[in-house]
């Protein structure tokens, strides 16, 4: 045990420190920059290949659409914009990509080339796209000082404008499905006449004149649209909520209704609901909607798997927890030491390996963490980004075919797509995972050894360097003098060695 112990210490403290991630492929070249590599914002998705596809730029200029299947060698570049700024908008979704370039509407489907003009808008912007039905997608534009609608099937003889919708803002949502679509403001300072498109029927209408062989409404303060059903807030004398099936044309009283939804899942026949506050589920048999929970965290994402939704909520205070939600009890628990800072906008979850992934945020800080539910702690993989002054990164993660892929910013590299290289660890020595709090801390952090009083602990940087080393009698250690950072550490209790991570505030 006494040289497994040597060699962590060599490892941990080598200047040659194996990070658990490791670069997938440069795409930047040259002098880094704000645009160079993933720019600032990374942009893309999975889609239905499988693959994830995403924008990249080698010099911060020009920008191209990139191909990953989680594999160096499967990193490509697909196409590239040509010149500076033609793509004015490029948007995922499952089956491709949609770009708008200059004044034409292109479509790339997953893994097929060539690029499709579905034809020439102009001098329209191509906002947000949503799916209506397998073959069909709508499209909110912007022409001049007006909004407008274009249906497309992908083919050139499919693609056509719906029209005006009203004065352009940008804070009209855009909800879809084989019914038809709606839009509506979510900015109550901001006038505007929520409208619906009824694709049986071909026409454009507003939600109120919709409505009206139904029930006389004054006004229209919001609507969502999901397979069938609307979800209407309405002041019909009184503000009331209702849920109107489009099936049948039948109209059922609601209750309290959720803010600006999300997301909505199928789950056993109903219909959970994720608003920017709410948890929800209709009971589609009965059309009663219950609300679980009003603490989702408005910038937050949520991630359904099996029967548990992980979300972002409220706990104490204004501190950000991963929650879960048991879909099959309607149970919510917050995830012990699961909190991912304050304020945070871009964390993300993802699923490797049967384990939970996401992105938290302390200080200057941002980390890859995985959650450890068996020991019910939060282990903090790699640091991703440390902030240099008033720069922004939105990280991505996700899972491709099998491998976890995480960017992460460097002054060197600036900001890259890497994998987790599960090779990458100590080689031959076991270490479990320990249990410390608060975390992250400012002034003492508390170690839950099991079953064990006393041991020798080692505190490193992220990047090695020993910044510790003492006797641990009393099950805590005082961090007041530490650097703001990421920091792993080992403790050699008995015959057992121990790892844990905390982040210094």
């Amino acid at each position: 045990m006494k040289n497994s112990i040597a060699y962590i210490l060599i490892f941990l403290s080598g200047s040659i420190l194996a990070q658990p991630l490791t670069l997938l492929k440069k795409i930047g070249e040259g002098t880094p920059n704000a645009q160079i590599g993933l720019s600032q914002t990374f942009k893309g998705d999975v889609l239905s290949d499988g693959n994830l596809y995403f924008l990249g730029s080698h010099d911060g200029i020009v920008r191209d659409l990139w191909r990953s299947d989680g594999t160096t060698s499967g990193t490509i570049k697909i196409l590239g914009e040509g010149w500076p700024g033609f793509w004015k908008t490029v948007d995922f979704v499952p089956e491709g990509v949609f770009i708008g370039a200059g004044d034409n509407l292109l479509w790339y489907k997953a893994g097929m080339l060539p690029v499709r003009n579905l034809g020439q808008f102009k001098d329209e912007t191509f906002v947000v796209t949503e799916k209506m039905d397998e073959s069909h997608y709508i499209i909110l534009t912007q022409k001049d000082t007006n909004a407008a609608l274009i249906v497309t099937d992908m083919t050139a003889s499919g693609t056509y404008s719906l029209g005006t919708i009203g004065m352009f803002n940008g804070f009209l949502t855009l909800y879809a499905s084989s019914y038809g679509a709606v839009i509506y403001n979510t900015n109550p300072f901001v006038t505007y006449e929520p409208m619906l498109y009824d694709a049986d029927a071909g026409q454009l209408m507003t939600v109120k004149d919709f409505l009206d062989p139904y029930l006389a409404v004054s006004a229209v303060h919001k609507v969502a649209m999901y397979e069938h059903y609307l979800f209407l807030d309405v002041s019909a004398g009184g503000r009331k909520q209702y849920t109107f099936d489009m099936r049948t044309d039948n109209l059922y009283a609601g209750n309290n209704f959720f803010g600006t939804v999300q997301d909505f899942y199928f789950y056993n026949d109903d219909i959970i609901i994720v608003s920017e506050r709410e948890i929800a589920r209709l009971d589609t048999t009965t059309n009663a909607i219950t609300e679980y929970t009003d603490q989702v965290y408005p910038l937050g994402t949520h991630y359904l798997l099996g029967d548990q939704l992980y979300f972002h909520g409220y706990a104490e205070g204004d501190t950000v927890y991963v929650q879960s939600m048991d879909l099959n009890t309607n149970k919510i628990t917050r995830l012990p030491h699961g909190q991912i800072g304050k304020f945070y906008y871009y964390s993300r979850f993802a699923f490797h390996e049967d384990e939970l992934y996401y992105l938290r945020d302390f200080g200057p800080t941002t980390c890859l963490t995985r959650y450890d539910f068996k020991d019910s702690v939060a282990v903090d993989v790699d640091s991703i980004n440390v902030r240099n002054g008033g720069l922004v990164i939105k990280n991505a993660i996700s899972e491709v075919k099998g491998q976890l892929l995480v960017s992460k910013f460097t002054p060197e590299d600036w900001h890259e797509l890497y994998y987790l290289d599960e090779t990458n660890s100590a080689s031959g020595v076991a270490l479990s995972p320990v249990s410390v709090f608060p975390n992250p801390c400012s002034e003492r952090l508390n170690i839950q050894l099991p079953d064990k009083d006393n041991g020798d602990i080692w505190v490193f940087t992220i990047m090695g360097q020993l910044v510790y080393h003492s006797s641990l009698h009393q099950g805590y250690i005082l961090v007041e003098s530490f650097e703001v950072g990421l920091y792993n550490g080992i403790i050699r209790s008995g015959d057992t060695a121990f790892r844990f991570s905390f982040i210094k505030q």
